[in-house]
């Protein structure tokens, strides 16, 4: 019998620059606390990194040595800090317990400052790791200075079966709230309200978005707003990756930089929108078959290359390391079996030494399927 597992494919639209509003640029996060992947938050300010443990509990980490500063069993997920506040969702095994989430004194992880129930629809539970053929996923943030959460339970088509023509390849359901910290109280918003800020671009660089196409939308970092911009054809020996800058105060064009030519497989920006990534596949069929080259989109320095077995994954750079997600694998090298966990990692930009690595928790669901 056929296996049927159900997935949405997502089209492309094409939209006219003319037609939008007013582009912003996307800020950058440096300095301020972010998510590197779903359950890792970082904050450079206090050079932490808190994530979910693989056997449950949060423990807080030094971003620049990898010790870490505690651990916790007051909740499960970490989701975004308020202030000295950790919102951290709580995992509960029961359809009925409703999405729990603890603030946390960010200083010990052991203080509670504050806690929440939200009820949820019947039938959905609000857990953490994925289910099959179900997904529910918490997040949260802050607007201005008020914390929000929110919550999306997602159903896919996982019968052993042909699904009939009426049948739904997925269902989703969301809901979301602001949070008063001085009363607790959750008032119910619209999800699709919760975008974190950006600010109107110069008119120079809306000006110049209207005839050159960049790869990603211009962005804020450090003293100026840049975009990279490809020039011919990424696997072509003529493509190039040029970084257009104007300043961020007046919107003044500065000089254009090319920080690469030639074939490459990727070019995507860190997580904190500081750095870029550009992805040459050096060695086909080795363990490290790729190498990344970072550029500061600030100034288009080249601040470090590696080698990695994948094209890309979530990053970040910090001093003259470059903190990333290890994705899982296991692979016959030789005459063993070499096997990796899912890991946050940090390597010297350069050498791509480790220089630390803790284990985070899966919560991909990995059968059994249908049959």
């Amino acid at each position: 019998m056929r296996f049927v597992l159900g997935l949405v494919a997502l089209a492309g639209l094409a939209v006219l620059l003319m037609s939008l509003p007013a582009p912003r640029a996307e800020a950058s996060a440096w300095g301020q606390s972010f998510e590197l992947v779903p359950g890792v938050v970082i904050d450079p300010a206090s050079d932490a990194l808190y994530l979910m443990r693989p056997d449950g509990g949060i423990e807080r980490v030094s971003i620049s040595s990898g010790s870490r500063i505690w651990e916790s069993q007051r909740a499960d997920k970490p989701l975004a800090l308020a202030g000295n506040q950790l919102l951290a969702q709580v995992e509960v095994g029961a359809v009925e317990a409703g999405l729990e989430i603890v603030l946390l004194d960010s200083g010990d992880g052991e203080t509670v400052t504050r806690e929440l129930r939200v009820d949820l629809p019947a039938g959905i539970r609000p857990g953490i790791d994925e289910r099959m053929g179900t997904i529910f996923v918490a997040q949260a943030g802050v607007l201005g200075s008020a914390p929000w959460v929110s919550w999306t339970h997602t159903t896919r088509y996982t019968k052993g079966i042909q699904r009939a023509p009426d049948e739904a390849l997925q269902e989703t359901v969301q809901a979301a709230y602001q949070l008063d910290l001085s009363s607790g109280a959750l008032s119910a918003v619209d999800p699709t309200a919760l975008k974190p800020p950006i600010t109107p671009l110069p008119a120079a660089v809306q000006t110049w978005m209207t005839t050159h196409a960049a790869t990603e939308p211009p962005v804020e970092t450090g003293e100026v707003i840049a975009a990279a911009r490809l020039i011919g054809y990424r696997l072509s020996p003529f493509a190039k990756i040029v970084l257009e800058r104007w300043a961020r105060g007046t919107g003044a064009a500065l000089p254009s930089i090319e920080v690469f030519s030639g074939p490459h497989v990727l070019h995507a920006r860190s997580v904190d929108n500081r750095h870029l990534l550009v992805t040459e596949r050096r060695a086909p069929g080795e363990l490290e078959e790729y190498e990344w080259s970072i550029f500061s989109l600030e100034t288009g320095e080249r601040v470090g290359r590696l080698r990695h077995r994948r094209s890309h994954s979530a990053f970040f750079v910090a001093g003259n390391t470059i903190v990333l997600v290890q994705h899982p694998y296991k692979r016959r090298i030789d005459d063993r079996i070499v096997q990796k966990r899912l890991t946050v990692e940090a390597r010297v930009l350069g050498s791509g030494s480790l220089v630390w690595e803790r284990l985070l928790r899966d919560t991909r669901y990995k059968g059994p399927f249908p049959p």
